[in-house]
């Protein structure tokens, strides 16, 4: 499932959540709880979250990774497992309904 960029090695996750308009400021508290854990964890290149326009209830999840490694060790930490648990009860979804791993498109000159 997970896509590999062929020229660095590096991993591009993207996910789209819908959160319950009851549970937003909880949804925002427990990401920001995982925040500097996960930009501290080996690996981390990337890690944001962006409020979609005109959609209160809607979030985009950014991140990058050196390797599938540096992800895999991510997804076993502690911070990480607390924040799906804690999401659950947030999200309108699972969180991995709308999971992407991304890989660029490279045009040639």
């Amino acid at each position: 499932m997970e896509q590999i960029d062929n020229h660095t090695g590096e991993i591009q996750v993207i996910g789209r959540v819908q959160v319950k308009p009851e549970r937003t400021q909880d949804f925002v508290s427990q990401f920001q709880k995982a925040y500097v854990p996960t930009k501290q964890d080996v690996g981390n290149l990337q890690f944001q979250l962006f409020k979609i326009k005109d959609k209160p209830n809607e979030y985009f999840v950014l991140e990058r990774w050196k390797s599938k490694e540096a992800l895999d060790a991510h997804m076993g930490m502690q911070h990480t497992q607390l924040l799906f648990s804690a999401l659950i009860e947030d999200l309108t979804h699972p969180v991995t309904d709308n999971l992407y791993f991304l890989e660029e498109v490279i045009f040639q000159d």
